[in-house]
């Protein structure tokens, strides 16, 4: 939906089909998404934070009890990925990055080199988080584009106010200045500038 800068127009609906209900029809899917990613999101940081102090813990701690140090904060940073790594197993799913990464990570434990092992699951975990904080700040984006959608229509010429999905296929509708544009449709009166800033990105109008 595109904003009205200046003027008045008017416009006749030329939409092919008309919807019933012109609303999200996700039942509250799209929201329970979010809250989801926004909690994975957390448990990425805190994982990520805890396995790192243990990680630099275990540097000041002489002997075997560093090396288990380094097994904890390796488990605790990469335990999602040895899960995974073993349900892929279980589905004939070998080659992928989890079941290599695991691999990987616990070759250098049998090697003997506990620290490096904890820092590529570390750093793993750390790849995670940016890719889940990407991914829920592009679902935002998405809402915010949504959120952008007219929820009232001005019918031509008496100017009631109606939903629309209600609006018959070929009626005229008037916008005015700092309107959204409800519907598709074609200019039949008028003319004014369109900012559609929020769809294309542009800066200015």
């Amino acid at each position: 939906m595109t904003t009205i800068l200046n003027n008045w127009f008017v416009l006749v609906w030329h939409t092919l089909k008309k919807e019933d209900d012109m609303s999200c029809n996700c039942d509250g899917a799209c929201d329970s998404v979010v809250r989801r990613s926004r909690r994975a999101v957390r448990l990425l940081v805190l994982r990520f934070v805890i396995s790192s102090l243990l990680f630099a813990m275990a540097f000041l701690v002489p002997g075997d009890k560093g090396s288990y140090i380094f097994i904890i904060s390796w488990f605790l940073s990469g335990y999602t990925v040895l899960f995974s790594a073993i349900h892929g197993l279980r589905n004939k799913k070998i080659f992928d990055e989890n079941f290599l990464m695991s691999i990987a990570t616990i070759g250098a434990f049998a090697t003997g080199q506990w620290s490096e092992g904890a820092a590529v699951m570390l750093f793993f975990n750390l790849g995670e988080m940016i890719q889940e904080s990407a991914l829920n700040r592009s679902r935002s984006s998405i809402e915010k584009c949504l959120d952008i959608r007219s929820n009232t229509a001005r019918i031509h010429p008496d100017g009631s106010i109606v939903h629309p999905s209600q609006v018959a296929i070929g009626s005229l509708v008037m916008v005015l200045p700092g309107e959204r544009v409800p519907l598709d449709g074609l200019l039949v009166e008028g003319s004014s500038s369109f900012d559609t800033s929020a769809i294309t990105g542009e800066s200015i109008p």
